[in-house]
Order: structure tokens, then sequence, then C-alpha cells
């Protein structure tokens, strides 16, 4: 999760992969809905507006919380999973 972090702080973004894994970390580790909106948009306002933020944005890290779409409460990704599925792409900044 620190590799994640430190390249939100670089880039203002991250790709689905980063962002769904440090999204629910955050969940994990006790933010609330609103904490992790406001974290997330500070982190890409360098990027991206407010506007688009809650456009692009927002929806998904309400879905992570169970807010949207099929409010399902998705559980943090374990190391295993991080390892094992998905490897990152070329452009992809994540945890693995």
């Amino acid at each position: 999760m620190p590799r994640l972090y430190d390249d939100l702080k670089r880039a203002h973004l991250l790709r689905l992969g980063g962002r769904m894994q440090l999204g629910l970390f955050l969940k994990k580790i006790g933010l609330s809905l609103n904490e992790s909106l406001k974290f997330w948009e500070y982190h890409f306002r360098p990027k991206i507006d407010a506007e688009k933020f809650q456009r692009q944005y927002a929806y998904s890290i309400r879905h992570n919380y169970g807010e949207e779409g099929k409010r399902a409460d998705y559980a943090v990704y374990s190391c295993l999973k991080i390892i094992m599925n998905n490897p990152p792409g070329i452009r992809d900044l994540n945890g693995s």
C-alpha cells in the first residue's frame, strides 16, 4: 500500500486496479465513505476538477462502499490475491 500511496501522490491519478486496491484498503482501516471521497478528490485535484471527479470517480468509490450498483460489500484484497491475480500492465501503478 505504501507504493500505491506514493504513486498517487506523485501522479495524482491511479488506474482502476490501483484505485480498487487502495480504496478497499482505506475502507478496511476505517475511513468512512465521506472521508474516502474527500481523500480521493484531494489527491486527484491537481489533475482534474471537482465536476470531472464527481462524474468519473465518485460513483466507483460509492460502489466500493456498497452505496451504488448491486450494493455489494466489497472486502479488501488479500496479499495473495494482489500477487496472483491481475498482474499490473505497463502503465499500471498498483501494490503488487
